[in-house]
């Protein structure tokens, strides 16, 4: 419902991002240049008044389960977390990046080569959203052991 009064204001969809429910509030990553206007036009979703305002983080309590991947010492890039963690070939995980459906701290990811830095929230439309909490270990091979936490 909330993505739909948006669309209904005209707004493009490569300007939204993610949307948060927790309770009785809805929480929009999106461009800051359509956060004002948002902000001013957005009143109903579906039958119901909203009243919007801008925030600067959405509050703490989404539930998250924590998550270790093992990838070789030379592949923590974003890719590589997206395709472990989701369960994909590297090249389905570069598909999503050329179709603009991978965000890093609410922004697209257009370098599916970065190196994510700790705290980077990851967001993959259709697949979830994970926070990138660095190198956890070594293994004996030289491999590294990568600690996430995966909201659900």
């Amino acid at each position: 419902d909330f993505l739909g009064a948006l669309m209904n204001l005209g707004v493009a969809r490569e300007k939204l991002g993610d949307i948060v429910i927790r309770e009785n509030c809805g929480y929009l990553f999106c461009a800051e240049t359509i956060a004002p206007f948002l902000a001013e036009e957005l009143r109903r979703v579906k039958r119901t008044d909203v009243l919007c305002a801008q925030a600067d983080a959405v509050p703490p309590g989404e539930l998250f389960c924590t998550k270790r991947v093992t990838v070789q010492a030379v592949s923590e890039r974003i890719d590589a977390l997206v395709a472990k963690v989701f369960s994909l070939s590297r090249e389905e995980a570069l598909g999503l990046f050329r179709r603009g459906l991978v965000f890093r701290n609410g922004r697209e990811a257009k370098n599916n080569s970065a190196l994510p830095s700790e705290g980077d929230v990851i967001s993959v439309r259709g697949y979830g959203r994970m926070i990138y909490r660095g190198c956890a270990s070594l293994s004996k091979k030289g491999k590294k052991n990568l600690l996430l936490d995966l909201y659900v």
